[in-house]
C-alpha cells in the first residue's frame, strides 16, 4: 500500500503579549508628547489612539473610541483602519494580525492547505488528514491516490476531510 503525506509550513504572526513591567515614576513629558501609563517613556500625543501601539505597556491604545473607518479604509481585525490600497498588497500592514491579507485573490486561484501539516502514522491507528483550498477559489477538495487506484478500504472522503482506519504499513 502507498501513501501520500504532505507536509506544509504554515507561518502565523504572533499576537501581542503584555511584557512585565514594573511601575516607575511617570516621566516628564515635552510639550505635545504624553507619558506611556507604565515606565519611563513618552509618545508623540498624535500617537495616543492611533491605531499603532507605540508604549511598550501598550497604554496609548487604551479607552480609545473606536471610529468609523472611511470607505477609503479597510478595519483591521484588532481594531485599527489602515487605507484601503494596504488591503492584499502582499504586505502585512495591520498591526498584530494578518487580517489585511486574509480572502484575498492568489495569482494562481488554489490555496490549498492540509491539516495537520505532518503527523506520526503508526499501524492499526487511524488517520485523518483535513485539505481545503483556501484561496479565492474555495473549490471542494478530494483526496485521490497518486496511482489511480481506490482509497484504502474503510476511508472515507467527506468534503475533503480524509479518515483512513486501521492503517497497515
Amino acid at each position: 500500500m502507498n501513501i501520500l503525506i504532505l507536509f506544509l509550513s504554515i507561518e502565523t504572526s504572533p499576537r501581542p503579549t503584555l511584557p512585565t513591567v514594573t511601575p516607575r515614576p511617570t516621566p516628564q513629558c515635552p510639550t505635545g508628547q504624553s507619558a506611556c501609563r507604565t515606565g519611563n517613556q513618552c509618545v508623540p500625543r498624535s500617537a495616543i489612539c492611533d491605531g499603532r501601539y507605540d508604549c511598550q505597556d501598550f497604554s496609548d491604545e487604551d479607552d480609545c473610541a473606536r471610529k468609523p473607518c472611511t470607505r477609503y479604509e479597510f478595519r483591521c481585525e484588532n481594531g485599527p483602519c489602515i487605507s484601503i490600497r494596504l488591503r492584499c498588497d502582499g504586505k502585512v500592514d495591520c498591526p498584530f494580525d494578518t487580517s489585511d491579507e486574509l480572502d484575498c485573490r492568489s495569482k494562481e486561484g488554489l490555496n490549498l492547505k492540509t491539516y495537520p501539516e505532518d503527523q506520526m502514522i503508526k499501524e492499526g491507528r487511524e488517520v485523518v488528514f483535513q485539505c481545503r483550498d483556501e484561496g479565492p477559489l474555495r473549490a471542494r477538495v478530494r483526496w485521490l491516490r497518486g496511482n489511480g487506484l481506490p482509497l484504502p478500504p474503510g476511508s472515507r472522503d467527506v468534503s475533503g476531510r480524509l479518515e483512513i482506519p486501521d492503517i497497515q504499513v
